[in-house]
């Protein structure tokens, strides 16, 4: 949620590595939908910083982070790429989703590599857990100071088998 109680989200289209057609929106308190972004790489997890003057999104088919910074609501004054993720085996990116700490870090799922990636405040990597068979989707922590970190997931190949997993970040 903004500053004026509007909010943002992701819209990841049909994935096509040469025409991205992606989308970040946002929604003003009135209920105002608009595109602030358009022809984004199959975006899917969407943050804000602490300032709410910067807004970070996955953008899975490109396997990063992509930093938004905002002039005011529903305005992009510049963007940047964040952070790279690295590649995985198969070549298949799937960044999920994401969540910033008290400090800034950035934690981020990454499906194909089966593992929770975490960045500083600056988008350098300082941490990589691994979530064994579990590809993680959602990620979320108890609270921007709490030690656990949260993520939802299914075993690879099978349905209906989602799991919550907690992790223990002391």
């Amino acid at each position: 949620v903004d500053p004026k109680g509007g909010f943002y989200f992701t819209d990841p289209g049909y994935v096509q590595i040469k025409n991205p057609i992606g989308k970040l929106h946002h929604v003003d308190r009135s209920g105002n939908v608009s595109i602030v972004v358009a022809k984004i790489g199959y975006p899917t997890g969407i943050a804000f910083d602490a300032t709410r003057q910067r807004l970070l999104v996955a953008e899975s088919l490109f396997n990063r982070i992509v930093e938004f910074r905002l002039s005011e609501p529903g305005k992009i004054e510049s963007h940047a790429v964040f952070a790279q993720l690295p590649k995985s085996p198969d070549s298949e990116y799937h960044l999920a989703n994401l969540c910033l700490d008290a400090d800034g870090n950035l934690y981020v799922t990454q499906q194909r590599t089966k593992a929770v990636h975490v960045f500083d405040p600056q988008g350098r990597p300082i941490g990589r857990f691994s979530t064994g068979e579990v590809a993680p989707s959602s990620v979320a922590l108890r609270a921007p100071d709490a030690a656990e970190l949260f993520f939802t997931g299914e075993l690879e190949g099978r349905t209906r088998n989602g799991k919550v997993i907690r992790l223990d970040l002391g």
